[in-house]
């Protein structure tokens, strides 16, 4: 009995031995699988992606302005970032290949049955762990790299950065507080920063469609912006006192009705086109507060608007009209452009009113020209009327001693009469 059950003692001992020597070699197979596999897998990308890492660093440094050797650098980056990621693929098949050869082996090999119990889970030797030093610096030299790559130019990630842009100026004016080159370039980012102006009269573009302001600089020391419109609304546009959202918008809009409507436009008409704006009257809005008392009360006691009655009419119907301060602070032209560009046309396209606003900047331009002519006229007139007042002057006091000696003269003549008296 003993000897049977030392028998047994180094089977299952030899037995152990030869699963670990199954599994050294098959960890053995395993890595120089993995690294032929790696190699190859390299050669085969670089000869693949090559053209179009070239092709991605001519359209760097056509877009960009960087130099030819730092095309280069990009476009090695380029292959190399492919090669990575086709290599840790291709890693990640033979580990997953070398995990199941693994545990077959083990299989075969160990107890079967029910006697064999659970099998633990294993992972594939060698395969980069994506949190580990080996996973993660590979791919922060890749970004630092691309500080100026393709991420640059997407149009994609740059219209979202517009938006992200024209939401910070708005909310900047909202709040009545200074908007600063250096705070727009902290929203942009460090990658956008060589585009800035591009970006800027974009969302400025975008910002004069929906409110019918522009983006102007108004400090040139502190680099600092602001909202500004050609008409003088009360408090930067917002009409009534405290914080908010231009309405210059909405006033260029109801302008721009008048004069397409023949420099008369009915409230209905008025109203009907504001409702595909989501703006109607008596329901509250988020910019414009209360459309009616907007239109019909402030706009009117400013003189931007004039809200009448339509003659003979019932029940009694009104109408909008250009107020004589709109006249006065912007033109026919200037909400012609602005009508357009909200239509995605040009002004010529509205024949009759682009022809109207022609001729009415060319009345003002002449009107300009006169006064210019009469207050070069006056000012002429009154540079003469100087000089011979001054020349008037200038004979007065030459004059003067001649007087005076005749006032001796005269004194002489009594004296010597009352000496002839006496």
């Amino acid at each position: 009995m003993p000897r049977r059950k030392n028998k047994r003692h180094s089977s299952g001992k030899s037995r152990h031995t030869q699963d670990q020597d199954q599994a050294q070699a098959s960890t053995e197979a395993q890595a120089k699988a993995k690294a032929q596999n790696k190699t190859q897998a390299k050669t085969k990308a670089k000869a693949q992606d090559q053209p179009q890492a070239q092709t991605q660093a001519e359209t760097r440094h056509g877009t960009t302005g960087h130099t030819p050797a730092a095309a280069v650098a990009m476009a090695e980056a380029a292959a190399a970032e492919a090669t990575a990621a086709k290599g840790n693929d291709a890693q990640d098949a033979q580990g997953n290949a070398g995990t199941k050869t693994s545990s077959d082996a083990r299989a075969a090999s160990g107890p079967k049955g029910a006697e064999a119990g659970p099998q633990p889970k294993t992972t594939p030797v060698g395969r980069p762990s994506c949190g580990g030093a080996e996973g993660a610096a590979p791919k922060l030299e890749v970004e630092e790299k691309f500080e100026y790559g393709p991420l640059h130019t997407d149009p994609d990630a740059m219209s979202k950065r517009v938006v992200v842009l024209e939401q910070f100026l708005l909310y900047k004016f909202q709040l009545k507080q200074p908007i600063l080159k250096a705070e727009m370039l902290k929203i942009l980012g460090y990658r956008y920063q060589n585009r800035f102006l591009e970006m800027l009269k974009k969302a400025s573009e975008r910002i004069e469609t929906l409110f019918a302001v522009r983006v102007q600089e108004v400090d040139s020391v502190t680099q600092a912006y602001d909202l500004v419109s050609e008409l003088k609304l009360p408090n930067h546009g917002r009409v009534c006192p405290g914080r908010g959202l231009p309405k210059s918008g909405l006033l260029m809009h109801v302008l721009g009705m008048i004069f397409l409507k023949g420099n008369c436009a009915s409230e209905e008409d008025i109203w009907r086109v504001l409702g595909t704006m989501q703006v109607f009257p008596g329901r509250k809005h988020n910019i414009y507060g209360e459309p009616r008392k907007l239109l019909t009360k402030d706009l009117v006691r400013l003189q931007y608007l004039e809200y009448r009655p339509v003659p003979n009419t019932q029940p009694p119907r009104y109408q909008f009209l250009w107020g004589p301060k709109a006249h006065a602070e912007t033109s026919k032209m200037s909400v012609l452009q602005f009508m357009a560009k909200i239509k995605g046309t040009v002004p010529s396209s509205f024949s009759p009113q682009y022809q109207e606003a022609l001729r009415e900047q060319a009345e003002r331009a002449l009107a300009r020209s006169l006064a210019g002519s009469r207050a070069k006229i006056w000012g002429i007139a009154g540079s003469r009327a100087k000089a011979q007042g001054t020349a008037g002057s200038r004979a007065k006091a030459q004059g003067a001693p001649g007087s005076s000696d005749k006032a001796q003269g005269a004194a002489g003549s009594s004296a010597k009469a009352r000496a002839l008296t006496g």
